[in-house]
């Protein structure tokens, strides 16, 4: 009773003397806010025992609403077995943006604890699936530092409802296929399912242009060093074009090979343009939209392309790889995988030296979605798992020390395939690119969202569509 009493008046005093809480902005609510996303993001969603072993006090308390009084042996044995039993059926938690609250706790001018008020909701989360919003609750958190370690110490996790899941926002015309941040900074393309391709500000990432698009916008790719964007189409009256940014001017890239496009990028020099369509055909064409030639590469369809950084040979995926040198004019095919599994993404490394790829996995055959990196000649070096959805796309940082992947969450890995960090989303993560300075990243997702974040998980804003 004495701990209880001492938490129940650390609540108490927190709520009666306002004027305790930090500011957003104050580096102890950065800290602690850091620490509740580590916590529930390793310790709830990833089920990391070995780091809940060292988060959490050997003498924690836990009052829950419904659960009863928890030590910290049963607290361990409540995990196991309802939170880790089932990995097709996880429940996940996510904090509510904005609700977090920290009263730092001092002795003698001493910082030795904090409380954390909060929000959080709970989700179902099964491979393939979006996840599924089913309750929501208020939390507060006695944390102790210890060895400079934050600690969970006291909890309350109260207000407990259940919350109905929410209706799906139409489908296939939500969806926002790609997201493109300009060379020099300045702008974000954003195109989908919208009849619309969208153009913000780099700096504000406030709307600051739209361009109509008859249907569905695949992919959007910057030229290098001018104001040109490709844009990709498929199911749509419109072919892939050019957009001139500075005088809205579009060239069409007309080719009768193209049939629908998902894959479209510039060379390391933007002298030449390949397209990628759901024939398997690639197509090149000149920096002014004119057509050089069309090659078939024995693809069922080509749904991702990149250049080499500094050579002219392409790297594509499909339902299997094909490396294609565009100056020897040779085809290399590459087998992915024993099973028939459609590849979506694919992104060479800086450097050149290697290449990553990304596909869509087969739940119902059992077949995982692969993140797999290839050496420049096409030879495996290593398969990771690790995604509970299709791996929608994938970009390397402009230093080439990071690979972000969009697919259930935005994932960080390191140049080695090591998981850094991991951030779920509200919805199946499409579109993906980094900013310039490797600083934010920019993505959209299958709900008509545009999300920036930080290269730390933390998603900072929600932008307007209208």
């Amino acid at each position: 009773m004495r701990l209880k009493t001492r938490l129940l008046l650390c609540i108490l005093i927190a709520a009666t003397s306002l004027h305790a809480q930090v500011a957003q902005t104050d580096p102890l609510f950065t800290s602690l806010k850091q620490q509740d996303s580590i916590f529930f993001e390793r310790g709830f969603n990833q089920c990391d025992m070995d780091y809940l072993e060292l988060a959490v006090h050997q003498d924690l308390v836990f009052f829950h609403d419904q659960g009863g009084f928890q030590n910290r042996a049963v607290f361990f044995e409540n995990v196991k077995k309802n939170l880790c039993a089932d990995p097709n059926k996880k429940p996940i938690r996510k904090l509510v943006e904005g609700s977090l609250e920290v009263y730092p706790l001092y002795n003698n001018g001493q910082l030795y604890g904090a409380i954390q008020n909060g929000v959080h909701k709970f989700y179902l989360r099964e491979p393939g699936k979006a996840d599924v919003p089913t309750g929501i609750a208020k939390f507060t958190h006695l944390y102790l530092k210890e060895d400079g370690m934050w600690k969970l110490k006291e909890v309350l996790s109260f207000d407990h409802r259940a919350v109905a899941p929410e209706p799906a926002k139409g489908g296939i015309d939500n969806i926002l296929w790609t997201a493109a941040w300009s060379p020099d900074g300045r702008s974000v393309a954003v195109g989908g399912s919208y009849n619309t391709l969208r153009i913000f500000s780099g700096t504000q990432l406030e709307p600051t242009k739209n361009y109509p698009v008859k249907n569905t916008i695949t992919k959007l790719k910057w030229h290098p060093t001018l104001p040109l964007l490709a844009v990709a189409t498929q199911l749509s009256p419109q072919k892939p074009f050019l957009l001139n940014l500075e005088t809205d001017e579009r060239t069409v890239l007309d080719s009768t090979a193209i049939y629908g496009v998902r894959a479209i990028g510039w060379n390391a020099d933007g002298s030449l343009l390949a397209i990628g369509d759901n024939e398997g055909r690639l197509s090149l064409f000149s920096k002014d939209g004119t057509w050089i030639r069309t090659i078939d590469l024995e693809q069922k369809s080509i749904t991702g392309l990149d250049w080499h950084p500094s050579k002219n040979i392409l790297a594509t995926v499909g339902h299997h790889i094909a490396l294609y040198d565009v100056d020897q004019d040779k085809i290399t095919a590459i087998t992915p995988r024993p099973e028939d599994v459609l590849m979506l993404c694919v992104a060479w490394h800086p450097s050149g030296a290697f290449f990553a790829t990304g596909d869509y996995g087969d739940y119902d055959k059992k077949y995982p979605p692969l993140l797999q990196f290839w050496s420049a000649d096409g030879q495996k070096i290593k398969d990771i798992a690790g995604s509970n959805a299709e791996y929608r796309n994938l970009r390397w940082s402009p230093d080439g020390n990071r690979l972000a992947t969009a697919s259930d969450a935005l994932r960080i890995w390191s140049i080695d395939g090591a998981l850094l960090s991991e951030s779920a989303s509200d919805a199946l993560l499409w579109g993906l690119d980094w900013s310039p300075d490797g600083r934010q990243i920019v993505t959209t997702d299958a709900n008509g969202a545009v999300l920036r974040w930080q290269t730390a998980p933390v998603v900072v804003q929600r932008l307007n569509q209208d």
